[in-house]
């Protein structure tokens, strides 16, 4: 969000039953950014804390009906690798 480098970071999607890691394709590396093709923006200079950025964000991420992670209804993708996408059957969970 605001272009600092990250190591690695695991997505998740969850239920009130249960919590699963996001899958991507095996031939991307952790350095890999994760993009979205309606959402072509960069990163921020700086983020204001008081603003809650994550927290507007989060309500808008959810899994479709395919178990694809999205954002607004944007598939999360690294560009060439693939859309993240959880385990079938079990759609439409939030993202964390």
């Amino acid at each position: 969000m605001r272009g600092v480098l990250s190591q690695a970071m695991v997505k998740c999607a969850s239920s009130s039953e249960k919590v699963e890691i996001l899958a991507k394709s095996n031939r991307s590396v952790p350095v890999d950014r994760t993009t979205f093709d309606a959402f072509p923006g960069g990163p921020d200079k700086k983020l204001n804390p008081k603003k809650k950025i994550w927290e507007q964000i989060q309500s808008d991420l959810h899994t479709n009906d395919e178990c694809v992670a999205t954002h607004k209804g944007a598939p999360f993708e690294v560009k060439g690798e693939g859309e993240f996408a959880g385990p079938k059957p079990w759609p439409v969970a939030e993202l964390n």
